[in-house]
């Protein structure tokens, strides 16, 4: 098994990730996994969460060229949300815990081969905490997704479960936001507290082009105090 990553690193600041079905672009061949009805991004997940250093907003840019027809929708929970339904018991059941997030992990459920060796390299997991506390307001809020390996400490099977509760509870239809993109539209969230996903759709008849903009966090999930 993959060791979990001590020491931090930050994505480049003020990176532009440009996406669009006509001209693959990035490391890795993204649109080779795009193609397959996108389905890397149809799990929940939160952009950078395999950096120590987690992104900590994300500003969508996101333009059709063409009708883009059926799916290809943007759907957002929030991880504060599904902590405040928590009792007071299981948070603080839940609050010393750390979870290992792989993004091999997470992409190896698409295809075994789905990460270079080479990328596979570069990411290592990371242990970040299960309830992050904002350093601004003191809200928490769980910090899951498709990344999630298992809980530090935990059996496996044990670990798994609790994950698949958490998850399973948190993005139930009626805490679901769907957002249906228009030309033009602008989406800002906060990454550090919601899960994002997108549903599929037919990329080889409907051209589309996405901008996409992260913001740098600033330390470990780990130093993080609350």
């Amino acid at each position: 098994m993959r060791q979990a990553r001590a020491e931090p690193y930050q994505c480049r600041k003020g990176r532009i990730f440009r996406h669009h079905r006509q001209r693959p672009e990035g490391r890795h061949g993204a649109w080779q996994l795009a193609q397959e009805n996108h389905l890397p991004h149809r799990q929940q997940h939160v952009a950078l969460r395999c950096l120590v250093q987690t992104g900590a907003g994300v500003p969508l840019d996101h333009v059709r060229l063409r009708n883009a027809g059926e799916g290809g929708t943007t759907m957002f929970v929030s991880q504060r949300a599904a902590y405040d339904r928590l009792s007071p018991e299981r948070k603080a059941e839940l609050h010393p815990l750390i979870a290992i997030h792989d993004y091999v992990y997470s992409r190896s459920k698409v295809a075994p081969d789905a990460v270079s060796p080479e990328l596979a390299a570069s990411l290592p997991p990371v242990r970040q905490r299960l309830v992050r506390t904002n350093p601004t307001t003191g809200a928490r809020n769980l910090f899951l997704g498709s990344h999630v390996r298992e809980i530090e400490g935990m059996s496996e099977a044990a670990g798994r479960a609790l994950i698949d509760e958490l998850t399973e509870a948190a993005i139930q239809p009626e805490h679901v936001y769907v957002h249906a993109w228009q030309p033009g539209d602008v989406v800002l969230w906060d990454n550090r507290c919601l899960l994002h996903a997108g549903s599929g759709y037919d990329a080889d008849r409907h051209r589309r082009y996405m901008r996409q903009t992260r913001v740098s966090g600033t330390c470990s999930t780990l130093e993080e105090v609350g």
